[in-house]
């Protein structure tokens, strides 16, 4: 504890959430909402007359990602952090054998792995069920079919600025970028509200911009105003600026980075005079 508080402090915050009933109920639904969605892929882009789909294992992963797994994925992520930060007895010791700002960096770390061990169950229980059904290719295998003329650039489903890179692999990582600064984001805005012992309002309201979408009609919204769920995947980010999505992208993760240091900024401000009344209940 002594010598790495920070790491200590952060698994051991991991290590208890991951053994909520909570999130092991929507580690449960991840799986199957995975297995779904392969099922649905492999009636969109079956070859006709085969089995196998168009597309390999890593597009398919790519077109997931590049909306960041939809809607769904992010609901089910703002269930499983709903309670960070957790309230458990031991918090409290943690507060007393090391300073304030440490125990919040901690659960900024925290955050970060419960983002990342979320991100991997979905792209990992996608891939496989992928697995059964994607084409045995490598590399884009429309570039294949634009050249031979079989379809035209107007009808790809993976952009070309995407295919440009070569390597579906590399534009993974990249789609996973604006995914994981969102959900990041989200939850670091959830654990500074928190803080102020207001742990609901964060998931309630999360939990509302990203039904509004669907619940009312943004287009009557002025195109000025930003909305949240703008900036939650690539294909969000990209999608009004054709030929200039390099930048776009560049621009936003900035913007994500600023965004991000003055949450924890803000929540170090706020842990030196936080109530830690909170944490001495024993859930």
């Amino acid at each position: 504890m002594r010598k790495r508080p920070l790491l200590t402090i952060a698994v051991a915050n991991f290590h208890t959430w991951l053994q909520s009933s909570r999130v092991l109920s929507m580690l449960g639904c991840m799986v199957f909402y995975c297995l779904m969605q392969a099922v649905v892929d492999h009636s969109n882009y079956a070859l006709e007359g085969e089995k196998t789909l168009l597309f390999n294992v890593p597009e398919l992963l790519f077109l997931k990602l590049y909306s960041s797994f939809f809607t769904m994925g992010s609901l089910l992520f703002l269930v499983m952090v709903s309670e960070i930060p957790l309230r458990y007895a031991f918090q409290n010791f943690m507060l007393v054998r090391t300073s304030r700002i440490k125990w919040t960096l901690a659960q900024v770390l925290h955050s970060a792995a419960a983002v990342c061990f979320a991100m991997g169950i979905l792209c990992l229980c996608f891939s496989l069920f992928a697995t059964f059904y994607a084409s045995p290719t490598s590399g884009f295998s429309e570039n294949a079919l634009v050249e031979l003329g079989i379809v035209t650039e107007d009808y790809t489903i993976i952009p070309l600025y995407i295919r440009r890179l070569g390597s579906p692999v590399l534009a993974c990582l990249i789609a996973m970028l604006p995914m994981f600064f969102f959900w990041f984001s989200m939850l670091l805005l959830i654990l500074f509200l928190g803080l102020w012992n207001k742990p609901l309002l964060g998931p309630v309201l999360f939990g509302g911009l990203l039904l509004f979408s669907s619940t009312f009609m943004v287009e009557a919204l002025p195109s000025w105003i930003p909305y949240p769920t703008d900036f939650s995947s690539l294909k969000a980010i990209v999608s009004d600026y054709e030929g200039h999505e390099w930048s776009r992208l560049t621009a936003v993760l900035v913007g994500y980075g600023i965004f991000d240091g003055i949450m924890i900024l803000l929540m170090c401000i706020r842990s030196r005079s936080m109530d830690t009344s909170c944490f001495s209940i024993t859930s």
